[in-house]
This record gives C-alpha cells, sequence and structure tokens, in this order.
C-alpha cells in the first residue's frame, strides 16, 4: 500500500510565515481562516511570490508531532510505504523545500520524495496518486483524487486551521473514498481498520 503525504499544510506550518510578513508589511490581521476572503485577495496576490524564494524555508516550521505521525503510519503494516507528493510553483521552491525535508532527516520513514514543480511537469497530484491514498490539507487535489482514483482521499485540517468552502466540502461528501480529519491521531486510527485483522500491527497514539 502506497500512502501519498503532502508536505506544506500537512507536516509543516507552511502558511504562517507568509501570513506574518503580510501582517507586518500591510498592518493586517491576515489569519489562516480569513486569508482567502474577498477584502484580503488583492494583499494575498501582492505577496504570493514571498514563496518564490528557496529560503522561505527557513522560516517554516514542523507541526507538532509530524514525526510520530508518520513513524505511527509505517508502522500500521510492514507493506505500507509512504512518498511525500509536493507542488512547487518554481525551482526555487522545490530547491527550499528539498532542502527542508533533508533537515528533517525523513529517509528511514519516507519511501520517495516527489516534487510537481512548475516548468518542470504538468503532472497532477492525482495522476500520481492514483495507485494509492492520499493525504493533503489542499480541497482541490482531494477533490480530484476522489473523483479520479479508488483510493482513500483524506482532507486534514490540523486543530481547524482552515476554513473550506462549503460547496466543494458539499461535493466530497457525495463521494465514498473521501475522509474529513482534523487531527493526525484521527488518520492513524482509520488506517489502521482498513488492514486485514493479521496483518495489523500495534501503534502508539500520539500524546498531545
Amino acid at each position: 500500500m502506497i500512502i501519498y503525504v503532502d508536505y506544506d499544510g500537512t507536516l509543516v506550518n507552511f502558511i504562517q510565515p507568509w501570513l506574518d510578513h503580510i501582517n507586518q508589511e500591510e498592518n493586517t490581521k491576515l489569519t489562516t481562516q480569513n486569508y482567502k476572503e474577498d477584502k484580503y485577495k488583492e494583499v494575498s496576490k501582492k505577496y504570493f511570490k514571498i514563496f518564490n524564494n528557496e529560503k522561505y524555508y527557513e522560516k517554516v516550521s514542523n507541526f507538532e508531532n509530524y514525526r510520530d505521525f508518520l513513524t505511527n503510519l509505517k508502522t500500521i503494516n510492514k507493506d505500507i510505504k509512504l512518498k511525500i507528493l509536493t507542488s512547487n510553483i518554481s525551482y526555487k521552491q522545490e530547491d527550499g523545500k528539498q532542502k527542508h525535508i533533508e533537515g528533517n532527516e525523513l529517509e528511514e520513514l519516507i519511501e520517495e520524495v516527489i516534487h510537481l514543480t512548475k516548468g518542470k511537469t504538468k503532472q497532477k497530484k492525482y495522476e500520481i496518486s492514483n495507485n494509492g491514498h492520499l493525504i493533503d490539507d489542499d480541497i482541490r487535489h482531494i477533490l480530484e483524487h476522489c473523483k479520479n482514483n479508488e483510493g482513500f482521499g483524506i482532507l486534514i485540517n490540523l486543530n481547524n486551521q482552515f476554513i473550506y468552502p462549503e460547496e466543494k466540502l458539499n461535493e466530497l461528501k457525495g463521494l465514498k473514498n473521501f475522509k474529513y480529519m482534523t487531527s493526525y491521531n484521527e488518520i492513524i486510527s482509520f488506517m489502521a481498520k482498513q488492514q486485514p485483522k493479521e496483518e495489523k500491527t500495534k501503534t502508539n497514539k500520539i500524546e498531545k
């Protein structure tokens, strides 16, 4: 079994340095829950290119317990392969992210890191994840995965940090392979239940 795991917003708090920068420069009060509102659309667009910098990831922090999450996913079943599947707007972003991933020393947990970088590939996430499950915080990627693939598409919204468009959530709720979860423990518990009884191995609940 292959489980594709997104990086930005799923394992690391990718968006917070961007919000902090905008709030400092523009004296705004953007949060993960309001930055997509119409009144912030122009200012968000103005600072979008900040991601196009390999040094951006020097300010990106890991989510608490992200490593335990990957470890417990891996131990659910000896045949599980974890692959990071992540999108980039540029080669610079890819370089910065790859250095961040290497700094986290995930080699013993991750089978492969797959970068979908603008200008480098036209493939979409669902085309890669067609032979497995996808865990991602981006509702667009989960929607495409669930519509085109059989594996589960798990929309992870850690601690309810994001507000998703109601129409897209309703569209997803009608798909049998869609799951919505707000914690790593929920995902671990759900994936463990998908394994045949004889293949299940003990997983440890992540301490909060």
